[in-house]
């Protein structure tokens, strides 16, 4: 059996950005995917500060960096009829395929 999940979390450092959005009703809390920048440096600037925030004047709208990892549990059961349940699981790998992706390139 294959399971594919994302697992997604507001970073700590744009954890204020979220508060943000969610203390004022008029505002609405848009999220884009971190790797939209994966290869860029960001550096800290009171002028990147002011344009946060006069975007979310101007259009009600809050933008959030949100980090996903995709992954996959794979699962293999053997039938087992001494079981209670019929089956018995005899192996589960884990993957974290989002890093597998940015190691190739």
């Amino acid at each position: 059996v294959l399971v594919r999940y994302n697992v997604s979390w507001v970073p700590p450092p744009a954890r204020g950005l979220k508060s943000l959005g969610d203390s004022f009703p008029n505002l609405r809390v848009e999220y884009v995917d971190l790797l939209d920048r994966v290869g860029e440096v960001s550096r800290f600037r009171w002028r990147n500060v002011g344009r946060v925030l006069w975007i979310a004047v101007s259009t009600g709208v809050v933008r959030v960096p949100l980090a996903v990892m995709l992954c996959s549990s794979t699962l293999v059961f053997r039938w087992d009829p001494a079981s209670a349940r019929g089956c018995t699981l005899v192996r589960h790998t884990e993957s974290v395929d989002l890093l597998s992706s940015l190691k190739s390139g």
